[in-house]
């Protein structure tokens, strides 16, 4: 069992619904002989994170488990 993450940072915080795409992102991360358990799909945040300019970015991390398959 593994377990894969992949992050985005978005210019606003209420754009939750685009990093759900980051479930896309999961897959090409997956190694042939794996197969996610996508019931342990989680995006987590926004967690405002500052550029080098001082614009606030808003960074989602989602999260899924594996298992042989």
């Amino acid at each position: 069992m593994s377990t894969y993450a992949v992050r985005t940072a978005l210019p606003y915080p209420q754009h939750r619904e685009r990093a759900v795409a980051l479930r896309a992102q999961l897959r090409y991360l997956l190694p042939p002989g794996e197969t996610a358990d996508w019931a342990t799909f989680t995006v987590s945040g926004p967690t405002e994170v500052p550029d080098a300019c001082g614009h606030t970015w808003f960074e989602y991390v989602a999260e899924i488990t594996t298992f042989a398959g």
